[in-house]
């Protein structure tokens, strides 16, 4: 595995993506109506709804990239991965609130979050996750290919996974 790639989260909140989609189809309406001011919509519409964060890791040079992808094109630059200790996957609880005047609502989910560690305060994000083994398994790939470990603190008690 030369390199690797994830999308991380996406740019705008859920609110706007949804913004995104009523564009979209407001430009397909408009365009139905022979009014060409619809593409604008269309693409403002795909820009809200589909521009993500993304990470990448070329292991060969031990580089890494933290970009935005707007319209399937990246934007960021190549940067020299810092010494690390290890790759670390853990629970993380993400929640929202939403609300209109006294109706308010909470939505939160728990995520399984990749990351690896360069000092106490600093680490870079590799992923998110769903499944925990899915996390572990690519967690395992990418400390194998960065000559490193993974601890695995999803449970109370942390373990070193072995190869």
């Amino acid at each position: 595995m030369e390199k690797y790639s994830k999308k991380l989260v996406n740019y705008f909140p859920q609110q706007v993506i949804f913004l995104g989609y009523f564009a979209i189809l407001f430009g397909v309406y408009s365009l139905f109506n022979h009014d060409l001011k619809g593409v604008i919509f269309i693409i403002g519409g795909i820009s809200f709804s589909f521009t993500t964060i993304n990470i990448a890791i070329d292991f060969d040079n031990l580089l890494y990239k933290e970009h935005i992808n707007i319209l399937g094109l990246p934007f960021g630059k190549w940067r020299e991965l810092p010494p690390y200790k290890y790759i670390t996957a853990y629970k993380e609880t993400l929640s929202q609130t939403m609300g209109v005047q006294s109706i308010s609502r909470m939505q939160s989910n728990t995520k399984i979050c990749l990351d690896i560690v360069f000092s106490k305060d600093e680490k870079l994000r590799l992923g998110i996750f769903d499944e925990k083994e899915e996390a572990l398994k690519v967690g395992a790939i990418l400390a194998k290919n960065l000559n490193t470990k993974l601890v695995d603190y999803t449970n109370k008690t942390p373990r070193w996974m072995e190869d």
